[in-house]
């Protein structure tokens, strides 16, 4: 049997042309979306090549101890990576570290707060370093929740209560901080006790020491009183502070200061 188009069944010339056009476009299309592939494939493993690449410079460097050198190569590593490998990455509290061995602060408070938003916010190294930053920088106004944290998890270690009462202060919450400061003097188990009180020498450096925790409860509020320039009270506190410690040279420079 066999079969045969007869006049009726003929597909005119021009429909021809137009069926055999519209084929070569889906021919052309479907060979530019493979060579589409093969470059992304190629840049992919560029990409791929290149966070190697970084991460064996990081590696070497380690060894050779050149922490600036070991902290770029790594941070160049985690942008190829993206944020989602770098936040699972075990490398990223190596990268939080080696910014602090070279005092960059500003990426240390940064990397320490993505850490511990996106892995374990109760980690307490990286609270304690995200913190401590946070002062050092002059922002511990942005990490207030955290300072109460770790006045929680650290009831007995009053510094972080101070760090707790300065963040309310640096954030606008004068009434809220300066009780704090009022509740640690009432507290009987502080009169034995001390604390790391920043000061400055002659120099204008500035210098930790350890001091007595009343002493700078009074420190504290009597700078409070004289950034809010009530110079009576201000002076009232230091004169506290004296009578706590009567060798606190900081109270005495700072009642000399406001010309008493």
């Amino acid at each position: 049997m066999s079969f045969a188009l007869n006049s009726k069944n003929k597909i005119p010339l021009r429909t021809m042309k137009k069926i055999t056009v519209l084929l070569l476009s889906v021919v052309f299309l479907a060979t530019a979306c493979k060579e589409d592939k093969k470059e992304t494939k190629k840049e992919a493993t560029f990409e791929e090549n290149l966070a190697e690449h970084y991460m064996e410079i990081y590696q070497k460097s380690r060894k050779l101890n050149d922490f600036v050198t070991a902290s770029s190569s790594l941070s160049s590593y985690f942008i190829l990576v993206g944020d989602s490998a770098r936040n699972a990455s075990p490398y990223l509290d190596t990268l939080i570290i080696l910014y602090q061995q070279i005092r960059q602060y500003d990426p240390v408070f940064v990397l320490s707060d993505e850490y511990l938003k996106q892995n374990n916010p109760n980690d307490t190294d990286m609270l304690l370093l995200n913190t401590s930053v946070a002062q050092l920088l002059g922002g511990l106004g942005q990490v207030s929740q955290r300072c109460l944290q770790l006045s929680q998890m650290f009831p007995d270690e009053k510094i972080h209560l101070f760090n707790y009462a300065e963040s309310l202060l640096e954030s606008g919450q004068v009434a809220k901080g300066e009780q704090i400061y009022k509740d640690i003097l009432n507290d009987p188990s502080t009169k034995n006790e001390s604390i790391a009180f920043n000061t400055y020498d002659q120099n204008g450096q500035p210098k930790q020491s350890y001091i007595k925790t009343r002493v700078a409860a009074y420190m504290k509020l009597g700078q409070l009183y004289e950034a809010l320039k009530d110079k009576n009270k201000a002076l009232s506190y230091y004169r506290k502070a004296t009578k706590e410690d009567s060798e606190f040279r900081p109270a005495y420079q700072a009642m000399l200061n406001l010309g008493n």
